[in-house]
């Protein structure tokens, strides 16, 4: 092949990266009909050794044998002596550490750089940076004239080193199947000794089965990465040190359970040290689902949703109506509860100035935060609280002023996959210009027109803000996004909600109302009802009648009511039943039972229920949106009257229509 053909190749197998043609062309400065007789010489070759030819779709884009390569296949293209695997310089480093970590003998420049299939000149520069990276480790490089290099370490954190080395470049990765990506193999082969990656996968797999556990994506490798590190570095000493435990209970007797159903398998002595490691390893990844039922989540959402109404009422603004933040407030609370529960404190650094700026918002959090505390049953600190109101303000800022979108910059060296990743899960939640994407900090001029920046990386010392996270951010990147958020955030002046802001709220939220989810057969008036469960059933009934829910939702709402008590009846008078849709073919519908003499549920404060409504739910906007309608409605004398003294059915129901179409 041509040279050009070759680099073409490699880029399309090596680079993670489903290009069009018009891009090449770009990047190559040649025309589309040029590489189409690159294209051409590439398919010669690739039909010589058998395998699938490219093609180039009616999209543009280049489609290359599934992409899906295994190893041999990858080992046959190398031995051809045409195409060969070139690594970024971060790749070498990492693969220069983990063999350093594995020699127990000097090796030499020339050595590595032969093995790297690199000059002896880029290891020596690579090498700056692989010290850098050591001695965030405590490890150190000793170098003897005449026999080359040995790394001098504590296993311990040699382990953690190469297990973080694993567990980064797997998910940093863009590739749907990163285990079969060039760069990840060879690290994966240079860490092999014993016991192949996997084989422990395969064990892990069945562990998981057998024992039921639900762990998230990135749980699962790094329970898989640790164990394979441990396995095949078994023959050096690990001394476990009691400083290093950074882990709960929890995670203790999971990576406890692992490697001894594990190590018995194996038929290897196990070793106390290695579930340490392993439990240090997993500890603060949330590698578990979490445990939550269908009552449950629909009692985190009522509360979650109740929480929001009251302090919009409190402050006369509309926080209701925002889905984002109801999503992600449920996301921050869940992170915030384990927190509390492994006793790890957080600090807010701005809780003084944030006091000081937004103590409104802070009384109107704190009058209401009984509600999230009794959910979750523990107590929030003040700094948890400080979280809480940071996630509150930033809406406020949003919709009741015209802040200018903060500017930022993204520097992500691992890719730039790695950083439209990042990108994108920054615009799920935050109202950002997202000016570039870079893998280079010398890209960085000093005349961008910029508020801070968001790296994955530490970065030289520049004239802009800048914020290290996560290439997956995490709950914590999200709050330390706030607080520098909040440090851009000046004069602040509260506003009442304006006319054109409840508008546009209307337009985004057309769907699933309440009075489009319910009809006149999804109503009835019961004045001779006196027990609470009967007023369930009818009510579940009505919609099971009329197709809305599968046979057993009555059932599920009175096992939620025995189970949770009365947590649904959200004001005086009003309850609002729910439970979650067990088929998908199912659609957002709800009943209204309507009980003039009212019935006792044995709710403290809010007793009688004269109006119960039971909500099937299809999925949480749908829920949120009918929520918000039914909280807004029961506020409103002239509907609960209207409602409570109706002669039929249908009078109800027109009520219920004219009432809601003045929300919007």
């Amino acid at each position: 092949m041509k040279k050009r053909s070759c680099q073409i190749l490699e880029q399309l197998l090596y680079r993670g990266k489903n290009y069009k043609i018009e891009e090449l062309a770009k990047y190559y400065d040649v025309s589309q009909k040029t590489l189409q007789n690159d294209f051409s010489d590439i398919n010669t070759f690739l039909k010589e050794i058998n395998i699938p030819q490219l093609t180039v779709l009616k999209s543009g884009e280049i489609k290359l044998f599934d992409k899906k390569f295994d190893e041999y296949t990858i080992e046959k293209l190398n031995k051809l002596g045409n195409i060969q695997y070139i690594m970024e310089k971060k790749e070498r480093v990492n693969l220069i550490i983990i063999i350093l970590l594995k020699e127990s003998k000097f090796i030499t420049m020339n050595q590595l750089a032969e093995k790297l299939c690199v000059t002896r000149i880029t290891i020596l520069n690579d090498m700056i940076e692989v010290n850098l990276k050591l001695n965030k480790y405590n490890i150190e490089v000793l170098s003897k004239p005449g026999k080359g290099i040995i790394a001098a370490y504590d296993e311990y954190d040699a382990r953690c080193l190469i297990t973080h080395l694993l567990f980064d470049s797997y998910h940093s990765n863009e590739r749907e199947s990163n285990i079969s990506n060039v760069y990840f193999i060879k690290l994966i082969k240079e860490i092999e000794n014993n016991y192949t990656l996997e084989s422990l996968k395969n064990i892990l797999d069945e562990i998981i089965i057998d024992k039921k556990y639900d762990f998230r994506n990135r749980g699962y490798y790094a329970i898989l990465f640790s164990l394979f590190v441990i396995l095949n570095r078994r023959s050096n000493e690990i001394t476990y040190i009691e400083e290093n435990k950074r882990y709960s209970n929890k995670e203790y007797d999971i990576a406890k359970e692992i490697y001894e159903i594990l190590t018995k398998k194996l038929d290897i002595i196990p070793n106390k040290n290695d579930i340490h490691y392993l439990a240090g390893f997993i500890s603060n990844k949330d590698i578990l689902k979490p445990l939550i039922n269908v009552d449950d989540y629909v009692e985190l959402h009522t509360t979650v949703a109740t929480f929001l109404y009251k302090i919009s009422e409190q402050l006369d603004i509309s926080l209701y109506d925002e889905y984002s933040l109801f999503e992600f407030l449920i996301k921050h609370l869940n992170a915030m509860a384990k927190r509390i529960k492994n006793e790890e404190l957080l600090i807010n650094p701005i809780y003084e100035q944030l006091k000081e700026k937004y103590d409104y918002v802070f009384k109107a959090v704190k009058e209401n935060i009984r509600l999230i505390e009794d959910f979750y049953k523990l107590k929030i600190d003040k700094n948890e609280l400080s979280y809480i109101v940071m996630h509150i303000c930033a809406e406020i800022e949003r919709e009741t002023t015209k802040m200018r979108k903060p500017s930022i910059l993204i520097v992500c060296p691992e890719s730039m996959a790695a950083g439209q990743l990042i990108a994108a899960q920054l615009e799920k939640y935050f109202d950002f210009n997202i000016e570039a994407i870079i893998t280079d900090s010398y890209e960085i001029s000093d005349n961008l027109n910029i508020d801070f920046i968001i790296s994955t990386v530490v970065l030289p010392r520049l004239k802009y803000p800048v914020l290290i996270i996560n290439t997956i951010i995490d709950a914590e990147d999200y709050n330390r996004i706030q607080t520098i958020i909040f440090s851009l955030i000046k004069d602040y002046k509260k506003l009442k909600k304006s006319i054109e802001n409840k508008e546009t709220l209307t337009l985004l939220w057309i769907k699933h109302r309440l009075y489009q989810s319910i009809n006149p057969s999804l109503i009835k008036i019961a004045n001779d009802i006196t027990s609470w469960e009967e007023v369930l059933r009818q009510g579940g009934d009505l919609l099971i009648n009329a197709g809305y829910a599968s046979k057993d939702f009555s059932d599920d709402l009175i096992k939620s009511a025995n189970l949770n008590g009365p947590y649904f009846v959200i004001r005086k008078g009003v309850g609002l039943a729910h439970a979650l849709s067990k088929d998908s073919n199912y659609e957002s519908a709800i009943s209204l039972m309507v009980l003039k003499n009212g019935v006792k549920f044995n709710h403290p404060y809010n007793d009688p229920v004269k109006l119960l409504f039971s909500l099937v739910i299809k999925d949480s906007k749908s829920y949120l949106n009918i929520f918000n309608d039914v909280l807004k409605l029961s506020t409103n004398k002239d509907f609960t009257h209207g409602v409570i003294n109706a002669k039929s059915e249908k009078e109800v129901y027109d009520i219920i229509v004219k009432e809601s179409l003045k929300l919007n």
